[in-house]
């Protein structure tokens, strides 16, 4: 890698996202919310609140260039970006009018995001 891919690289990892333009799904806050009682069981003060913080620290994160590609063939829709902020990863779709909309709020944990872990708390 040359300086200049090296100085690119370092300024897309500062890159925040601008969450007073990033279109939410509820979609994305309700996974959010369920995989919050898998990774916080005893709860949290204020969701909502952890919510926004984990939105402004994200900061662009790559991901395997296969699940990647699977996931594109999975959802239909190719054009997405990989975030990640404490254990949290905020995975968004660029819009053609050059928004971000995010679609839904994954934990790096694959544990954490499944249905069975889900289910093995709510008893």
């Amino acid at each position: 890698m040359n300086s200049i891919q090296e100085g690119e690289d370092r300024e897309r990892k500062r890159e925040r996202m601008n969450i007073q333009s990033l279109d939410k799904t509820k979609h994305a806050y309700d996974q959010f919310l369920e995989r919050l009682k898998v990774a916080c069981p005893k709860g949290v003060k204020d969701p909502e609140a952890l919510f926004k913080k984990i939105l402004r620290s994200a900061r662009p994160a790559a991901i395997n260039h296969i699940s990647w590609k699977n996931r594109a063939i999975r959802h239909g829709q190719s054009v997405k970006v990989y975030r990640s902020s404490d254990g949290w990863r905020p995975v968004t779709v660029k819009q053609p009018n050059g928004r971000e909309t995010l679609i839904t709020m994954e934990r790096w944990c694959k544990e954490q995001n499944s249905k069975k872990a889900m289910e093995y708390l709510s008893k």
